[in-house]
């Protein structure tokens, strides 16, 4: 699914658990909230910078059900 869909915060809600049985206690993380933490905002700002250096690669699926990397076509070379 694309981010654009389903939004920054659900991406968070992966890790809504603050700590170890917090699920129980109905204690929830705030978007907001953990990222005014300056070592969650650094994590995520590094992943984020190395996630960004990382080559888009257009998938196909053929037939048999395996994807293989696209290389030919005018969205195969803005790719790159």
């Amino acid at each position: 699914r694309d981010v654009r869909e389903v939004g920054w915060r659900s991406l968070f809600q992966a890790v809504a658990e603050p700590f170890a049985g917090a699920w129980q206690q109905g204690v929830k993380a705030d978007p907001e909230t953990v990222l005014s933490f300056h070592a969650v905002f650094s994590c995520i700002s590094l992943i984020s910078q190395d996630i960004a250096k990382m080559r888009l690669r257009l998938m196909q699926t053929d037939t048999q059900g395996i994807r293989r990397e696209k290389r030919q076509g005018d969205i195969a070379r803005l790719c790159r």
